[in-house]
């Protein structure tokens, strides 16, 4: 059975990530401050995250995870998940599949996976939990932090869905309150807008890891996943290796400096001393 599960995800991935992944390109011809892409594996435990992650996501679905990543050894099943499912605010409708320490400090609501943007100053500015996400337009928001532009690292995107940004929810918060409201409207990420709270994780090799005081001073997309064997897991895995592959195109775009720069000169750009050209 897992066999056949693995196929499945191997086809589904095929197609959806690697046209995501082409679809990462720079806008600008500025230098670059160099991209911070750390990922965690949520999984009963280490050997299990080393084994996901190093064998069967590498070996039969054909996905190398190009950028550091550390495991969360504390998963563990709630109750049975489906491929597909109704969810209200990243929320499943039917409750929590799992639970996970870094899920709970983080308030992920249990999601197969999620991808944070984090400045230099620690704050999230922007959340996706949703493979639909334009990569074109997450590409911006990050080039932008990037960029640093007016030194304030100001951002120009304004998503709420599938990913939702700190412009749209500043935005949000500046209109008037109307007095009567007819359901709860939009609802925003818990920490976005915020800095995360303090929690730690593991290297594959048992090492403990302060987060996210090492994100300080550096751009940061923070990628969680669930990394267990559990066949639910597994079967809820394609979304996860989608992900993967476009953190693996943003690694060697904006980290490794790989990319063919745009053609846009931006002049409010203040990068800092870690730079790509």
């Amino acid at each position: 059975m897992q066999r056949i599960i693995v196929i499945t995800l191997v086809a589904l991935i095929a197609g959806g990530s690697i046209a995501a992944a082409q679809l990462v390109e720079r806008y600008s011809n500025n230098p670059l401050s160099k991209l911070n892409i750390v990922g965690i594996g949520m999984a009963e435990d280490l050997t299990t995250a080393k084994k996901v992650v190093g064998e069967l996501f590498k070996d039969k679905m054909n996905v190398t995870f190009l950028f550091p990543t550390l495991a969360d050894p504390t998963y563990k099943k709630l109750k049975s998940q489906s491929m597909f499912g109704i969810s209200f605010g990243g929320k499943s409708a039917s409750g929590r599949a799992f639970s996970a320490a870094v899920d709970s400090v983080l308030e992920l609501n249990a999601n197969n996976f999620t991808l944070l943007a984090i400045d230099r100053k620690g704050i999230v500015r922007a959340h996706c939990q949703s493979t639909l996400m334009d990569p074109r337009r997450f590409n911006r928001l990050v080039e932008e932090l990037l960029l640093n532009l007016d030194g304030k690292e100001t951002i120009t995107v304004d998503e709420t869905s599938p990913f939702q940004t700190t412009l749209a929810k500043e935005k949000a918060d500046a209109k008037p309150k109307a007095l009567f409201t007819i359901g709860k409207g939009q609802e925003f990420y818990t920490f976005l807008g915020k800095p995360l709270p303090s929690f730690s994780v593991n290297t594959f090799e048992g090492s403990n890891i302060a987060l996210p005081e090492s994100f300080k001073g550096k751009v940061t997309l923070l990628f969680v996943f669930a990394a267990s064997e559990d066949r639910d897991a597994l079967v809820n895995s394609a979304g996860t290796m989608m992900m993967a592959k476009l953190m693996n195109a943003y690694y060697q775009m904006f980290t490794l400096g790989e990319g063919t720069p745009g053609s846009e000169t931006v002049n409010n750009a203040v990068p800092d001393s870690s730079t790509t050209k």
